[in-house]
């Protein structure tokens, strides 16, 4: 099982735990919807770094051969 998977099943876990386990279920939903909202944000961004390799936003794209500021 693929960890998006395992973070999604515990964030509807811990849904459905809200209204039968009190309060400490709503402040481990709320955890595990940031750690859903971070993953998804990783994943979109190493996504587009691999879509789109010429992006500025690459980490693997060396700084000194972005832009020749006096080129003519």
């Amino acid at each position: 099982m693929s960890a998006p998977v395992i973070v999604t099943t515990l964030f509807v876990g811990g849904l459905v735990a809200i209204p039968t386990l009190g309060r400490w279920a709503v402040q481990v939903t709320e955890v595990l919807a940031s750690l859903l909202a971070t993953a998804t944000v990783l994943v979109v961004i190493l996504y587009l770094c691999d879509r789109w390799p010429d992006y500025f936003a690459n980490p693997r794209m060396p700084v000194g051969t972005m832009a020749a500021p006096f080129a003519d």
